[in-house]
């Protein structure tokens, strides 16, 4: 996850946290009678003392990654693990999402429903989402189907939550991703890996930078939005870097990148003179959310070094392709996306 869909997936846990046990949220007021009632009744269960780690454990568990050891993403799931690196969470958000799915579907502990109420309720959040939850749970609990598969993102309803579920689905394409980079690079030679983990970076600085300034970052699905940019993103890393091993890659001439320069020239000039019409306007705005001018100035730096990166690898890796073909290629793709943000 990078530094910024981190911030933004943080806000929401800090924007979801509070003590659902307590009558002055506004969230929690809202809920039907039976769903509080419910919560206060499981309100004072406690962790069986046999599923806390012990000193040991707690030494080799220090830094752990409770989600991660829950749902596996890039290597085998290990739910006991997840369930005592939750318990010594200090993130009340992770320990109550990670545990009220261990106890609900009764991987990494003895299936007890009723501790998984009481950890999802803490989980908050809005109100639908709170009935929703614990409906969901009581429904499992009257039942008793063998793999519930609770999820605690099965029930959500807002933007904010959105957000955070889309981050681990992320998280499970983000490994998948990674195989294939290792995959593709297993043989390659020592100069041309070191020369990919140059063009990595540049990547990476772009990926934040577009997803970070040229997303509009309003409403409370920004940072599904940031995530879904990044995304497309990285699959368009992945498979460009693809269609050159392939030998797939589109091919430019000189003349056609001095036309798709131009082009990309006269765009960016155009977002960077706009003038609103509402005098009362932020004059850094391009009449598109939150994205400004500026903004667009750091993601076209941050892109020009990702061209330029493209182009020193190929060099390497790809010497039969002209730079002229490489740079043509990524230019086309640049001049798409500035040509989404001009003013309307």
């Amino acid at each position: 996850m990078n530094h910024l869909s981190r911030l933004l997936t943080v806000s929401v846990w800090i924007a979801l946290s509070f003590s659902a046990w307590g009558d002055e949220d506004p969230n929690w007021m809202n809920a039907p009678a039976e769903i509080k009632a419910t919560c206060k009744k499981v309100k004072d269960l406690k962790i069986p003392e046999a599923d806390r780690p012990s000193a040991e454990e707690k030494k080799s568990l220090e830094s752990c990654d409770a989600e991660e050891l829950y749902y596996g993403f890039g290597s085998p799931p290990e739910p006991l693990k997840a369930k005592k690196c939750a318990i010594l969470s200090d993130d009340e958000s992770v320990q109550s999402t990670v545990l009220a799915m261990v106890y609900a579907n009764g991987k990494g502990a003895a299936r007890n429903l009723d501790l998984a109420i009481h950890f999802a309720c803490m989980m908050g959040g809005a109100p639908a989402e709170i009935e929703y939850r614990i409906q969901h749970l009581l429904e499992i609990q009257k039942t008793k189907p063998k793999d519930p598969g609770f999820d605690y993102c099965d029930d959500i309803t807002s933007g904010m939550m959105a957000g955070v579920c889309r981050q681990k689905e992320k998280r499970f394409a983000d490994a998948k991703l990674q195989a294939k980079f290792n995959a593709l690079i297993s043989k390659w030679s020592p100069t041309e890996r070191k020369e990919f983990e140059k063009l990595k970076v540049a990547s990476k600085n772009f990926t934040e930078a577009r997803a970070g300034n040229e997303v509009d970052l309003s409403g409370t699905m920004r940072s599904a939005f940031v995530i879904a940019e990044e995304d497309i993103q990285e699959r368009d890393f992945f498979e460009s870097l693809e269609k050159f091993e392939k030998k797939k890659a589109p091919k430019y001439t000189s003349a056609q990148l001095k036309s798709a320069d131009q082009q990309l020239n006269e765009t960016y000039k155009t977002i960077q003179n706009f003038k609103p019409s509402d005098e009362y306007a932020n004059p850094e705005s391009i009449d598109y959310g939150t994205v400004t001018k500026s903004g667009v100035k750091i993601a076209q730096i941050a892109w020009i070094k990702y061209r330029d990166a493209w182009v020193e690898f190929a060099k390497v890796k790809y010497p039969s392709v002209p730079s002229d073909s490489v740079s043509a290629w990524f230019t086309v793709k640049r001049n798409h996306m500035l040509r989404s943000l001009m003013p309307r």
